[in-house]
């Protein structure tokens, strides 16, 4: 695998750069610039090492700094929480390596990596910023309320629930096996997207989209409120529904999403499927 810069910076880390990492996240919550001095009173370490660990920090691009009332101040940046996850993640035994890009989103970064069992894995890095969203307004007041960090975190935990109870349950999603911040780890499926596949079972395949909704609307109290071909993932007639970060149970989206997968194949398949009638299916 071609190691990527998030990869290499992971093996730059030691331990002392991942307990900086932690104190400064952990206190991000109060503190949107983090005092070095407060930094140093809930740390082991002596103040050289405290100075040589956030300069190293500092020239990975996984702390930003600056000057808060004349006293120096830290925030970890999404780099560095992607380094702090997988390296959590890899003492966790739950990854052993990261690889190249295989996915870019407009609120995450997947990348493929490999477990301990020899195993190909995907590792999910949530990075949701302002420019995530179309139509957020560009002005710093707004900004200001709005922590992108937790936002993140919150979006990993989520998906990993979600994740873990639709597979848990049967329905075709990636299998997870680990989250920790804004990173899940999750199985690895080579598949296309439905978009870009023409298949000669699109019963079959419809059949599993819509049995996938099914028990998550059900079973696990979830509507993915995003579903398009282009989250549906099709290797031969095996599917993975995937983008699970939504903890919506809004009953407008469910049947949105149910409309863009009816729609799809109605028009490529010549299906004549309405939405009512699945609709009805699904909420039984």
């Amino acid at each position: 695998m071609a190691k990527d810069p998030v990869a290499y910076k992971v093996s730059l880390v030691n331990g002392d750069d991942l307990s900086v990492l932690k104190t400064i996240l952990r206190l991000h919550s109060n503190h949107e610039m983090v005092q070095r001095g407060l930094v140093q009173r809930l740390l082991t370490l002596s103040p050289n090492l405290l100075n040589i660990s956030l300069e190293k920090l500092y020239q990975l691009h996984l702390i930003r700094k600056t000057n808060v009332r004349g006293r120096e101040s830290f925030r970890i940046t999404f780099t560095g929480m992607d380094v702090l996850s997988i390296k959590e993640l890899s003492m966790r035994g739950v990854i052993k390596s990261i690889g190249e890009v295989i996915g870019v989103g407009k609120e995450s970064i997947v990348y493929l990596g490999e477990n301990f069992n020899g195993e190909k894995i995907a590792i999910k890095l949530y990075t949701i910023k302002r420019t995530s969203f179309r139509n957020f307004r560009k002005t710093r007041e707004i900004e200001k309320k709005i922590d992108w960090i937790a936002m993140s975190i919150q979006s990993a935990k989520t998906e990993y629930r979600n994740l873990e109870c639709v597979s848990r349950k049967g329905g075709k999603v990636p299998k997870p096996y680990g989250h920790y911040l804004n990173a899940v780890v999750m199985e690895y499926f080579n598949g296309k997207e439905l978009q870009r596949v023409f298949t000669n079972k699109p019963s079959e395949i419809f059949d599993e989209i819509i049995a996938t909704v099914n028990i998550a609307y059900n079973e696990c109290n979830v509507i993915h409120s995003d579903l398009s071909p282009y989250n549906v993932l099709v290797n031969g007639e095996d599917i993975r529904v995937i983008d699970w970060s939504n903890s919506s149970h809004d009953r407008l989206k469910l049947e949105k999403d149910i409309g863009n997968i009816i729609t799809y194949f109605n028009k490529k398949y010549n299906f004549s499927k309405s939405v009512t009638e699945i609709l009805d299916l699904v909420r039984g």
